[in-house]
This record gives structure tokens, C-alpha cells and sequence, in this order.
């Protein structure tokens, strides 16, 4: 055992190099990029520190510090502060956030240096239980109360972990995250599964009726032509990739894959494979008319018209999230799909949505582990629970009470500071700064309890409330009279997309590959590697190929991706997970 141990972290790390080798210096300091991102309002508030959190502070006489490992880049790193911190120190923790990037995960594991908490993937769980890094939460349950407390809702992920994640032992060595019902959106909605545009400059120029995607270059043109830079003079842009979100796969496809009907997840594209959710087929992206190729060609036709940030490849999601905010972007795509009340959503003739929110098994790739060896075990508990608790998420994304929230009896509100600021920002809170000049930022680490869950608060009518005051009926009011919303109605002639989808019959909300993402296996060193050098030559083909000139570059390209592919064995690969899907399917099929 310790040999096939010692094999397996080798070969992460053997992994971890071959990926750098490939990608080349670019990659690499997109990699150093993302992990240094941070919040530097937050770092000014370190600073600023208010008497009301000296106050807490010394209520709070003993405070653990704890190291976590989280799963993006874009979480903060470094010791947790500003009005996050003070919720920690409420709570008697202070957390540190050690910065993420690929190399530093393979480092981790091969050294077995752990931080006391972990997010973790399947593949690095499966090779942590084996090591015998991490330690069985069974016999401290008891110490998690809001895990009693929310069994309804973890019930199914718990037996789940047991049986699926346990390396056959039936122990708890994780927390599951993102468990549980999706919220319900105050306007129906689906989330990222849906092509949006600038609403108002589509409405400008006629709001064309829009019956295959090359129509939908079409009007991305003539809006860009409308408005070639904004009132300050900045430059538009058609549509903003983000090169920085491609870990294991070309992370570019996710929208093209869900406006018709196909699933992006880690279940398949590393593979060289695409589930289409709305038929149950399984194929390989390696085909000439697969729906990858049909993405790589739309985003290449959508640069070679001039539509495309030419900075794509080096944009982070910070960057590009900003774009999109400022109204830089005609229309959003690849991993954001752009923000209400500016954006709102079109049909692209022809195309499937396959929209099912729910999450009974968790994230299928996202488990929250402890280091075995940690010398903080309450103050790891603590912070378990923490992530369990839905209120927990509410505090660190909306700050503390008072500021732009309150709480009265068993009620919840919005301050009128805060109600102030929405108003001014047609009901966005972004940009929001708290009362100690702190910037309203996510806390960008997964949760245990999906935003399904509620709080145990109640709005004015009796309603238990959501943890994102988004959902809050607030915004649904405020949405519903809002002007572009309206005029949204009136010009689709639908009263919510969901209605619209429903009534172009391209809404599935359930199919025959319903949850096998949460049954597959973890591959072994063998498929690891070759999982790896796989990746490499697929997302630096899929970026070149998006960058192509001509039709005959991008042909060459592609071809020359296909040989790279089948010469390391790729065909291995995607039979293997073939082989396992249909397992997976056979599992859930029993589940049932």
C-alpha cells in the first residue's frame, strides 16, 4: 500500500511539471496571476479597524488560528480581516487563506505539509484517505451541531460520502459542499444557461429576432457598431473570454455547452468527452462535428469579425467581470454570462437548456477535509460548522448588522443605507461600500448548504428568507416595476424566460444522465498522467484555434490537435470514462 501511496503522489507531481513544461511561460504567470489576486479594500481595512470590532475582540478571549486551503484563486488570501475577519473572531477563529494554484495543490499533497482545513477534489480525497493524511470526522459529529441540525438536508450527501467517497472504509472524511435545493430566483431564471444581452442597446437597434448563432454574431456586430466605446471612451467589445478560469480543461466552453443542452463539467471534457444532458449521448470532442468543434469554430468567427477582446487569453475573471459591469460588453459569454438589470436574456433559435439545480450528492468534484495532524481540531470543528450554518454566508458577503442589514425579532431587513444605494444602482449592490470603507466583495469559497437552504429569518410576511439578499422579495418588487424588465415583457411578449424557454419547448429539467456526475470514478496514476498531458494539448489548441486567422489555420490546427492526442493515447482515456459513465448510469439507476 505505502508503495502504490508513494506512486500515486509521484505522480502528481510528475503531473504538476509536465503541465508546466507545456503550457509554457504563459500559462505559468496566468497561474501566478490568479493566485495573487486579492482584495485590497479589504487590506485598507485592516487598518481602519473600528472600535465596535476592538470591542469584539476583547469579548472573544482566546481566538484559534487556522490555516485553509481553499479552492479558487479568487478567494482572498492571507489572514482573513476587514468585517470577514471580525465574524471569524466573533466566532473565535482567525483564518488564514493560503493562495491556490496547481502547483502549490501537488506540492501539498506530495509533502503532505498540510494547512488544518482543505477543499479538496475526488481524485486528491481518494489519494488523502489512502495516505492517511486527513482525519474521519465520525466520532465528531456530535461536535457539529448545525450538521444535526440540517441532517434533512445532508442526508442523502452523508450516505453518499459513506458509500462513494470513503475509499471503502464508510467513514466521513469530508464535508460535502453546495448540498441541497437551488433558490428560487425572485424573476425564474436559469442561472449561467442563458445567452444575455445589453438590453438596452439591443433594443436600439430593433431587438432582431435572433434563429441560429450566426445571427447572434450578426446583432453582436450591429450593437458594437451602435456603440464602439462608451461615454468615457473606452472600447467595447462584442463579447471577454477569460483565459484564467482553465484549470483542467478549456473552461471557455461552459455557456456554449449549456445554451444547447450539453454539461461541461470535470465528469467529461478532460476526457475528450460531451454529455448531452438532453438525450443522455456520450461522444467525443475529437469528432469532426462535435459540438466542441461547433464552439471553437462560433468563438473563431466571433474574433475574426473583430468582436472578440483580443486580450481574452490574459483576461482573469476580475478583469472581465468588470467589463461586463461597465457595459464594456455587448454580449457576455463563455463563463459569465453578464448581470441583471443591464443584461437580460435572449433565445437562440434551434438550441436545448438543461437546467436542473438541485444538488441532493453535493458538488460532485468539492469536499472540505481536516489535516489528521492539525493541533487546532475545535477550531477546525468550529469552522466546519460554520460552513454549514446558511447565516454564515449571509454575514460574510453582506457584513455585520446594522450596516445593510438588521435583524428584528425573528425578521430580517435591509437597512435603509443599503436600500438607498440599490435604489440608486437600479438594484444592484455591487460597488456597495460598508460603513468602514470596505468594498461589498463575495466570500468565494463553497459552502456546505447550497443557497437553497434558508436562513431562520422571516421577511415582513412571514417567509423564511434566502442568504443572498438578491432572492429577497425586495428585489423581486423592484425587479418587477423595473422599466427594462418591462419593456424585456413587452418586446419577448413572455413574462420570464422560463415561460419562454417552456413555450419553445427548450427547457428540460431532468434526463437520462440525471447525477452521474457524482457516481464516476477517480482515475488512477496512469489515467492521471495521461489526463494531464491530454489537458495540455487540447486548451493550448482550443485557445490557438479561437485566435486563428483563417479557416485553413484553424483546419490545421485541429488536426494537428487530434494527432498530439491520439499519439499520448487519448483513446484510452475517453474509453475508459466510458465505460465508467455507463457505470455510473447503472448507479443511480439503482439509487432510484
Amino acid at each position: 500500500m505505502k508503495k502504490t501511496i508513494i506512486k500515486r503522489l509521484s505522480a502528481l507531481l510528475l503531473a504538476s511539471m509536465m503541465a508546466l513544461t507545456a503550457c509554457g511561460n504563459q500559462s505559468t504567470n496566468q497561474e501566478v496571476k490568479e493566485s495573487n489576486v486579492q482584495d485590497t479594500s479589504e487590506s485598507q481595512a485592516v487598518s481602519e479597524a473600528t472600535s465596535e470590532s476592538a470591542k469584539q475582540q476583547e469579548e472573544v478571549k482566546e481566538i484559534a488560528a487556522i490555516t485553509v486551503y481553499p479552492t479558487s484563486a479568487y478567494a482572498q488570501s492571507g489572514t482573513v480581516s476587514g468585517h470577514k475577519g471580525d465574524f471569524f473572531a466573533e466566532n473565535g477563529l482567525e483564518v488564514e487563506m493560503w493562495a491556490v494554484s496547481g502547483d502549490k495543490t501537488t506540492a501539498i499533497l506530495a509533502s503532505g505539509d498540510l494547512p488544518d482545513i482543505m477543499y479538496v477534489n475526488a481524485t486528491e480525497l481518494e489519494t488523502m484517505i489512502q495516505a492517511d493524511m486527513i482525519l474521519p470526522l465520525d466520532d465528531y459529529l456530535d461536535q457539529i451541531p448545525n450538521w444535526k441540525k440540517y441532517s434533512d438536508v445532508l442526508g442523502t450527501a452523508e450516505k453518499y460520502i459513506r458509500e462513494f467517497r470513503s475509499n471503502g472504509t464508510g467513514k466521513v472524511y469530508a464535508m460535502p459542499n453546495t448540498v441541497g435545493p437551488a433558490a428560487e430566483r425572485p424573476i425564474p431564471d436559469t442561472s449561467s444557461n442563458a445567452w444575455k444581452v445589453q438590453w438596452d442597446v439591443y433594443e436600439e437597434i430593433g431587438a432582431p429576432e435572433i434563429n441560429n448563432f450566426d445571427e447572434l454574431i450578426d446583432v453582436m456586430a450591429q450593437m458594437k457598431e451602435k456603440y464602439p466605446t462608451d461615454a468615457e471612451g473606452n472600447i467595447t467589445f462584442g463579447t471577454v473570454l477569460n483565459g484564467g478560469k482553465d484549470g483542467g480543461q478549456f473552461k471557455m466552453m461552459t455557456q456554449w455547452y449549456n445554451m444547447n443542452g450539453y454539461e461541461n463539467g470535470n465528469t467529461v471534457q478532460p476526457y475528450l468527452l460531451e454529455m448531452n444532458m438532453v438525450t443522455g449521448e456520450v461522444s467525443s470532442i475529437l469528432e469532426e462535428d462535435s459540438m466542441y468543434r461547433k464552439g471553437l469554430e462560433w468563438y473563431n468567427e466571433v474574433y475574426r469579425r473583430g468582436l472578440m477582446d483580443p486580450d481574452s487569453i490574459n483576461t482573469d475573471l476580475v478583469t472581465q467581470d468588470k467589463k461586463i459591469a461597465k457595459g464594456l460588453v455587448m454580449i457576455p459569454s463563455g463563463w459569465t454570462p453578464g448581470y441583471k438589470p443591464y443584461y437580460y436574456q435572449v433565445y437562440v433559435g434551434g438550441t436545448n437548456v438543461y437546467y436542473n439545480a438541485s444538488m441532493p450528492y453535493g458538488a460532485p468534484q468539492g469536499y472540505i477535509v481536516v489535516n489528521k495532524n492539525t493541533t487546532n481540531l475545535d477550531a477546525c470543528l468550529k469552522y466546519l460548522d460554520l460552513m454549514i450554518d446558511p447565516f454564515t454566508s449571509f454575514r460574510l458577503n453582506f457584513g455585520p448588522e446594522g450596516d445593510a442589514w438588521y435583524i428584528d425579532g425573528e425578521q430580517i431587513f435591509m437597512t435603509d443605507r443599503l436600500k438607498a444605494y440599490v435604489e440608486k444602482n437600479n438594484w444592484s449592490y455591487t460597488g456597495y461600500i460598508f460603513e468602514n470603507g470596505e468594498e461589498y466583495t463575495l466570500f468565494n469559497v463553497p459552502m456546505v448548504l447550497y443557497n437553497g437552504v434558508k436562513l431562520d429569518y422571516k421577511d415582513g410576511e412571514g417567509n423564511y428568507r434566502y442568504n443572498n439578499i438578491a432572492y429577497w422579495s425586495e428585489f423581486a418588487d423592484a425587479e418587477e416595476s423595473n422599466e427594462r424588465w418591462k419593456n424585456w415583457q413587452k418586446t419577448t411578449g413572455y413574462e420570464n424566460w422560463l415561460e419562454w424557454l417552456e413555450a419553445e419547448g427548450a427547457l428540460y429539467t431532468e434526463g437520462p444522465l440525471d447525477g452521474v456526475s457524482s457516481f464516476v470514478s477517480t482515475p488512477d496514476d496512469e489515467m492521471n498522467l495521461l489526463k494531464g498531458a491530454v489537458r495540455d494539448i487540447v486548451v493550448n489548441a482550443s485557445w490557438k484555434m479561437v485566435y486563428a486567422e483563417t479557416e485553413e489555420e484553424f483546419n490545421a490546427i485541429w488536426d494537428q490537435m487530434i494527432a498530439d492526442c491520439e499519439g499520448v493515447g487519448a483513446k484510452e482515456l475517453q474509453d475508459w470514462r466510458m465505460a465508467d459513465i455507463e457505470n455510473a448510469k447503472a448507479i443511480v439507476e439503482s439509487l432510484k
